[in-house]
């Protein structure tokens, strides 16, 4: 099928795009192919960005500084006020 002007495949079965896409063997990588439609929707130019860019120890340092910003803590000590 297309997904705006890309060619794609849509998997409609769980158990299978859980494998796809989760992590170990036979999982895909965060491959530039996979988010090139995403990347272009996001960025004029199509560069990757956090949620995107492929999974190297670069991207490891900057996703463990932004998680703790998403913790259970801060997201429940924001609603209080």
């Amino acid at each position: 099928m297309k997904f705006l002007w890309q060619d794609c495949i849509i998997v409609t079965d769980p158990p299978a795009l859980a494998a796809i896409m989760g992590r170990g063997e036979g999982a895909m990588d965060k491959a530039h192919v996979a988010y090139a439609p995403i990347n272009k929707m996001c960025d004029p130019h199509g560069n990757a960005n956090l949620l995107t860019s492929a999974a190297d120890d670069s991207w490891k340092a900057v996703r463990k500084a932004v998680a703790v910003s998403f913790s259970v803590q801060v997201c429940s000590y924001s609603f209080l006020f």
